[in-house]
């Protein structure tokens, strides 16, 4: 994410030296600017960056990480049709900032450009990264809501149909900005601990057995939460322990809100059934659908 914004400085830099002298002066100007910064960034990736492993994640297109940006920068679901939506009006209020922008600042439209466009896109290419989520394109949002400032002033300044056009756009922006903090607010990254307490106060005997269809994420949720809870002694089993033994509980997760779980879930011989649902915010987290083990 870094690179994204630094490469675009350094395009836009040397644009603006050569835009303002000599191409012999503005090799000598953009080596005294970036010297430092390049070779700290050098020494950083081949020292730490250059080794680091993925620990793993979801498996998601290129478009619709594309897509998923636009819908967080706007607002917008990024479900169906409100998602290509999202995509074009970020697409539309970027062309107008970069026309606005130009007419005040010529060189500036390649920074913003490089930033939120170019640079990204080349990085996705070249590096081809195994895992690509909208969180490695946040810091591009910024720049995105500058150029969209200019698109919006340059609306505000046309006679009659601007300033309506202005307040709705920014109402609607509010609001729908709105949801995704409300919904935060009212789910958080997830009802782990609700759910928790949901299975100890539903188990009759001093223990409670969880499996789950995700280890290790599911496991280190219950971990965590599980130490607010000590009338009781949460014991989780994985995939293996439950070949030997079935658990009287089995949390199934998913990282779309909008899932609707199965009814029943089948393993070892045994039939689970959904007892409760527990939402998330969206992001970061994820739902809990919690089934317990029928009675035989």
């Amino acid at each position: 994410s870094y690179i994204f914004i630094y490469v675009a400085i350094f395009i836009w830099s040397a644009v603006e030296e050569i835009r303002n002298g000599g191409a012999l002066r503005a090799l000598k100007r953009v080596v005294l600017l970036h010297c430092v910064p390049a070779a700290f960034l050098a020494a950083y990736y081949f020292l730490f960056l250059k080794s680091m492993v993925y620990g793993g994640g979801e498996m998601v297109e290129p478009l619709k990480v594309v897509i998923s940006a636009a819908s967080m920068a706007t607002g917008l679901s990024s479900e169906g049709v409100y998602g290509y939506i999202s995509l074009v009006a970020v697409l539309i209020f970027s062309a107008g900032g970069l026309v606005w922008l130009k007419r005040t600042a010529p060189v500036q439209p390649v920074f913003f450009l490089c930033a939120i466009f170019i640079v990204p896109a080349l990085a996705t290419v070249t590096l081809k990264p195994e895992f690509l989520y909208f969180r490695y394109f946040l810091v591009c949002f910024p720049f995105f809501y500058l150029l969209a400032a200019y698109a919006l002033a340059g609306i505000y300044r046309r006679a009659l149909w601007g300033k309506p056009v202005f307040f709705a756009a920014i109402i609607i922006f509010s609001v729908l900005n709105l949801k995704a903090t409300v919904d935060l607010i009212r789910y958080g990254r997830g009802a782990y601990s609700e759910a928790i307490e949901y299975m100890v106060r539903e188990s009759a005997g001093p223990e409670v057995v969880v499996g789950s269809d995700h280890d290790f994420r599911n496991k280190l949720v219950l971990d965590f939460y599980s130490g607010f809870f000590t009338e009781k002694r949460i014991t989780y089993l994985d995939k293996g322990a439950r070949l030997d033994s079935t658990p009287d509980w089995l949390l199934a997760h998913s990282v779309d809100t909008a899932r609707k779980p199965a009814g029943f879930l089948f393993e070892g011989g045994h039939r689970f059934t959904l007892k409760q649902s527990y939402g998330f915010s969206g992001v970061s987290g994820w739902s809990w659908f919690v089934y317990k083990k029928d009675i035989e």
